[in-house]
């Protein structure tokens, strides 16, 4: 994905070079300067919208068995400039069955919260733990990516429908 960026924007850089050298006046010269500084301009919004991205997770602390619940994430930028996208790479863990799933969101973030349903129904009972792994932010044009250290944890249990069941076998504990 980002080397197709950086072919395009080196396109683009070629042709403002074949403009200015072909067609010489003001037009070409500033098509040229903001060609040129357009790496650096996005470089910098990039580390503004960087240092202001956060992530949170949202589940009750309780379900009962195919009630219908979401686990979800938010993310939001407090920057001016949006970020291209952010690439949210996260586990979920049934502790009672110990079966885990990963899986990859693709999203992008402005000023308000954008509200992503985890792909996760509550079919199976037990003590369900959703993790971030890591979260990659990409730039505007899709030129830079970063690495960016979010802690992220949120765990809920899922009891059967009558719920007579007792907390402990459902977090893990001795079961009988």
């Amino acid at each position: 994905r980002m080397l197709r960026c950086w072919i395009r924007y080196l396109i683009l850089l070629g042709v403002s070079i074949l403009l200015y050298v072909f067609y010489v006046g003001y037009v070409s010269w500033f098509l040229f300067i903001l060609v040129c500084s357009l790496p650096l301009i996005s470089l910098c919004f990039f580390f503004l919208a960087k240092r202001k991205f956060t992530i949170k997770l949202s589940a009750n602390p309780r379900y009962h068995k195919e009630e219908q619940g979401k686990l979800q994430l938010y993310a939001k930028t407090d920057c001016i400039v949006p970020l291209a996208c952010a690439m949210v790479e996260y586990t979920i863990t049934n502790h009672f069955y110990q079966e885990s799933e990963n899986g990859i969101l693709r999203l992008s973030a402005d000023k308000t919260f954008s509200e992503i349903d985890l792909p996760y129904s509550l079919t199976q009972c037990g003590k369900v733990e959703v993790t971030i792994d890591h979260v990659e932010v990409y730039d505007f044009l899709g030129l830079f990516h970063m690495k960016k250290k979010i802690q992220g944890r949120i765990s809920t249990v899922i009891f059967p429908p009558n719920g007579s069941w007792h907390e402990t076998v459902f977090l893990g504990g001795p079961q009988g």
